[in-house]
């Protein structure tokens, strides 16, 4: 008996540009896909805090407002699942917090609003405050993300760190309980302007959008923290007739910084967890009547983050089917 001849299937080498059967599938499985959508794209958003002043009648008042100038308002992966279909918009508006709105009571029959102004993935997004924070903008800001903030980058040279939360760390009060992970690293210098005007010439300034990344920093010999090591690596180089560049000086000083500030965050958290058996005296402040709400983190409810050196990283967003450049 003749057998009938077997018809090989064939591969196409065009990639799949269309699934005609998505809405075939049941809906728990399109709404796993569109979940894993929505949260495929993890970024990092620079975040300024400003005053604005505004008139109204004859008085004139300030309100405060948070902006984002590096990074797109709205990622591309939200904005392309809100026009898909209803069940990838529910996932998307899911997803997607619309921060930050402010508001300020003027008088008894007027509030004046700054609505929000960007979207943010809390799960996956990282922030990266910058700019000047005073005591009222960073109190404000913990208010607002306690709970759901999981990544924040800092930089140790920025008053961020320096004049808000290294008060906290000393008087082991991690204000940022729950975040899984905080990035450090040293900025650069049109990043550490103070104030309003500031501000407004990084935008004239600024060449567009950026897409803001980090790099992990290899430790070795040039992450040294000691001054003994340092010095043990400028001797080196010394000896070997070598100079170092002002830009190599930068980038061991930078990493020294950011290891040193690993390490004080460290010791601090090594007492709210009770690893550490010395118990250094809490720190205050010289501005400690700001700080009444300053109190030592319970070791019981104490989640520990991972603490990452980095290196920031700004690229200009290709042109399509051009290659992205880094500045």
């Amino acid at each position: 008996m003749a057998l009938a001849p077997v018809a090989h299937a064939t591969t196409s080498a065009q990639p799949l540009s269309a699934f005609h059967f998505f809405p075939r599938l049941p809906t728990e499985l399109q709404l796993k896909i569109w979940r894993l959508a929505a949260n495929a794209c993890p970024r990092s958003l620079d975040l300024w805090n400003d005053w604005e002043g505004r008139r109204r009648d004859h008085m004139i008042y300030y309100i405060q407002y948070y902006t984002t100038e590096l990074a797109a308002k709205s990622p591309p992966s939200r904005t392309a699942l809100a026009s898909t279909c209803r069940l990838a918009r529910a996932e998307a508006h899911s997803a997607y917090a619309h921060e930050f709105t402010s508001q300020m009571k003027i008088s008894n029959d007027f509030t004046a609003t700054m609505p929000a102004t960007m979207y943010i993935n809390f799960d996956i997004d990282t922030l990266v405050p910058r700019g000047h924070w005073n005591i009222v903008s960073f109190s404000d800001f913990v208010t607002r993300v306690q709970g759901r903030l999981t990544s924040v980058a800092m930089d140790v040279h920025g008053s961020f760190w320096k004049e808000n939360v290294q008060d906290y760390v000393k008087a082991r009060s991690w204000v940022f309980n729950g975040v899984r992970e905080v990035l450090l690293y040293v900025g650069t210098a049109e990043f550490t302007m103070k104030g309003g005007e500031y501000l407004e010439r990084f935008r004239r300034k600024g060449t567009g959008r950026k897409d803001l990344s980090f790099l992990e920093i290899e430790e070795g010999a040039q992450a040294e923290s000691s001054d003994a090591g340092a010095a043990a690596a400028v001797a080196e180089s010394a000896a070997l007739g070598r100079v170092e560049t002002e830009a190599e000086r930068a980038a061991r000083l930078g990493v020294q910084a950011v290891v040193e500030v690993r390490e004080l965050m460290s010791r601090y958290f090594d007492m709210i967890d009770g690893s550490h058996a010395a118990q250094e005296p809490c720190s205050q402040p010289g501005r400690s009547r700001y700080f009444s709400e300053m109190e030592s983190t319970p070791r019981e409810i104490f989640i520990r983050p991972t603490i990452r050196l980095m290196k920031m990283v700004l690229t200009t967003p290709a042109a399509p089917g051009a290659a992205a450049t880094v500045s």
